[in-house]
């Protein structure tokens, strides 16, 4: 029987595959879980690989307000929405990196201070609907095609014709780049050759991709120093995700819960498993070790 762990006070939660259900909603039973964290004095952080105006528009549906670890955390904002900190790749690692992703014929988005940007968005949309399809076969490809051209949509994604001239304009800092593929092989030699790049740090956010920052950026970094401003123990924390780029925060967090969707080799790292995205596992977790439901 595990322990129950005691006076937790603040819960960590990623967002794909984590908070935010099939359909990329907060659901009600999770959204009132949040809430009565709050309620109690508890804190809630969002820590997500999405840029904070893609974080937001999910949780300004759900009118969630709260502390936002954006793209792995490399750039953190507060409760208003202000930035506390970021760090940008670094521009002679970037023109290495794109080098190389574009002569391995990959796929690829930079994610900037300015949006997220693309050499090909059509190619954006069809990536990223093969790879919800790929792990979900039972969703509708129309309604999965429309969630991916929202992006575009909400201004979230721009049109670059050439990533080397991008990185060089005038204030644009690169946070994030996302590689897509259907090809795990072709992912996996990828990652290998860049986790030999020394100033990068490598990890995925699901089947079908590849994320890329400066090296030392993680959720779990971002999430120490947070609670450091606020003056919340790492062991009265909860981290909750479901995939490998949560491993750094459920490292940190006094409890690491794994969604019931998570992979296997996730769950034998975390000490707890809860429910799947589909089943409000978020809520089921809060209820369980933070505040009694009503």
């Amino acid at each position: 029987m595990k322990e129950e762990p005691n006076d937790m006070k603040c819960i960590v939660s990623d967002m794909d595959g984590t908070l935010l259900n099939e359909n990329q909603k907060i659901s009600e039973e999770n959204r009132k879980a949040l809430e009565a964290v709050r309620e109690m004095g508890g804190q809630v952080i969002i820590a997500t690989g999405r840029s904070y105006k893609e974080a937001r528009l999910a949780l300004d549906e759900a009118n969630i307000n709260c502390p936002i670890i954006s793209m792995n955390g490399a750039a953190v904002y507060d409760q208003k929405g202000d930035l506390i900190s970021s760090q940008p790749i670094a521009l002679e690692e970037l023109e290495s990196t794109i080098t190389f992703l574009e002569e391995a014929g990959l796929y690829f988005e930079l994610y900037t201070n300015h949006g997220v940007f693309s050499k090909n968005p059509e190619h954006a949309v069809d990536s990223l609907v093969d790879i919800v399809l790929s792990a979900n076969p039972e969703h509708d490809r129309e309604e999965v095609q429309r969630r991916a051209l929202a992006r575009i949509e909400y201004g979230f994604l721009f049109e670059t014709h050439d990533y080397h001239a991008l990185i060089k304009e005038e204030d644009m800092h690169v946070f994030k780049i996302l590689v897509f593929s259907l090809h795990q092989d072709e992912l996996s030699t990828a990652a290998e050759a860049l986790a030999k790049f020394d100033g990068l740090t490598i990890t995925s956010s699901g089947k079908g991709n590849i994320e890329i920052n400066n090296r030392g950026i993680s959720k779990g970094n971002a999430l120490e120093a947070l609670l450091a401003n606020y003056n919340i123990p790492l062991e009265e924390t909860i981290a909750i995700g479901d995939n490998l780029n949560d491993v750094s925060m459920f490292e940190k967090a006094g409890l690491s819960i794994a969604m019931g969707n998570a992979a296997e080799e996730i769950k034998q790292i975390c000490k707890d498993t809860t429910l799947s995205n589909k089943e409000d596992g978020v809520a089921h977790a809060i209820y369980r070790y933070m505040v009694s439901k009503k």
